[in-house]
């Protein structure tokens, strides 16, 4: 049996545990750019899509993904019933849907192949990956779920269930628009597929703590050569700025203040970034991003500062913000001293400051 098969990225910015993940920066890129970039690279798929109500989301598809459009209520914060999230699946023309996780960024390419080659060539009309996980697990009564008296407890040896990853979740078209479930939950429907996925690539994007896990695997995993550091040092040298937030860009007029970015921008700053980003890379710092600073709001200080950027429409002309500082061609800051000498500098710091 061979199926015709559409394959959706499911995307909103308005997640209510770790906001704005899909779009917000991983090292070089973001988990929308990951996932979009994988689904160009599968085979053998009739149909891909990012499913999407938020225009900057939409603006991420290329090659062979299109867009899905979605109305907002299917996309606000909390769960949706299904006849509101999966409406949209009536645009699609196939006639099964794989729902591939971008929440995922690490998942093997090759393996996502071979997962969907199965569930195309085999008569399994429903289908979810899982990993084996070894635990104790009791039912509600209170009852044993997987083991026995005298089972040893054990991560490694003990007794196990499998776990649903949701890394891709199969399933026919007509019966979620028929019944709006994914499938009927019975006996091998789904079909367990079983991954012996690495620890690492089942990294999955829910929380602010794992998108910080994310990112410390994204740097680990992306180190540079020796050789391939050098050139981007010379490229960075070049053409990129660094450019103080607070005093430069966002007046900062009374400090601290309540560790919110509260206030309005530098006069000319707003048309300064956009004109500087059409020749330039802009690389903002601030100390907004201490690590040891608190969070307001939920929020740590680099995710408010590109709020604030966000509002006042220069997102897009910043590529990123770091507190240390990053190495530039140029610094732009408004406590800044230009070294020439120290003869000079000595002088300066001990007759002006």
């Amino acid at each position: 049996m061979s199926k015709t098969v559409a394959l959706i990225i499911h995307a909103r910015k308005d997640s209510t545990r770790c906001r704005n993940k899909h779009l917000r920066p991983l090292g070089d890129t973001t988990l929308i750019d990951i996932a979009i970039e994988k689904a160009n690279q599968l085979k053998n798929i009739n149909e891909v899509y990012i499913a999407a109500y938020d225009q900057e989301l939409k603006d991420k598809a290329r090659g062979a993904v299109k867009i899905l459009d979605r109305e907002y209520d299917s996309v606000s914060p909390g769960n949706a019933h299904h006849s509101i999230m999966y409406r949209h699946l009536k645009d699609v023309k196939s006639d099964f849907i794989i729902n591939f996780n971008p929440c995922q960024p690490f998942l093997d390419i090759n393996k996502i192949q071979s997962i969907i080659d199965w569930f195309i060539s085999s008569p399994i009309e429903s289908a979810i990956t899982v990993k084996n996980t070894r635990n104790f697990y009791w039912n509600k009564d209170a009852t044993p779920a997987n083991f026995k008296p005298n089972d040893r407890l054990s991560t490694t040896a003990g007794p196990s269930l499998w776990e649903a990853t949701h890394s891709l979740v199969m399933y026919k078209k007509d019966y979620m628009l028929s019944n709006w479930e994914l499938f009927p939950n019975l006996y091998y429907e789904p079909y367990p597929y079983l991954v012996d996925w690495p620890e690492e690539e089942l990294i999955d994007v829910d929380t602010e703590l794992d998108f910080k896990l994310a990112e410390l695997h994204y740097k680990d995993k992306n180190r540079h050569t020796v050789e391939s550091w050098g050139k981007l040092q010379d490229k960075i040298l070049k053409d990129t700025l660094a450019i103080d937030f607070d005093g430069v860009v966002h007046k900062n007029s009374k400090g601290y203040y309540d560790g919110t970015v509260y206030d309005t921008p530098v006069e000319g700053a707003i048309d300064a970034i956009k004109k500087l980003s059409e020749d330039y890379t802009i690389m903002l710092y601030t100390f907004k991003g201490h690590p040891e600073r608190p969070s307001i709001e939920g929020k740590d200080g680099i995710q408010g500062t590109w709020e604030w950027l966000d509002k006042y429409g220069i997102k897009d002309c910043v590529k990123d913000i770091v507190w240390g500082k990053p190495n530039a061609k140029v610094y732009i800051d408004d406590k800044g001293y230009k070294f020439e000498n120290w003869q000079d500098t000595l002088k300066y710091v001990y007759g002006s400051l």
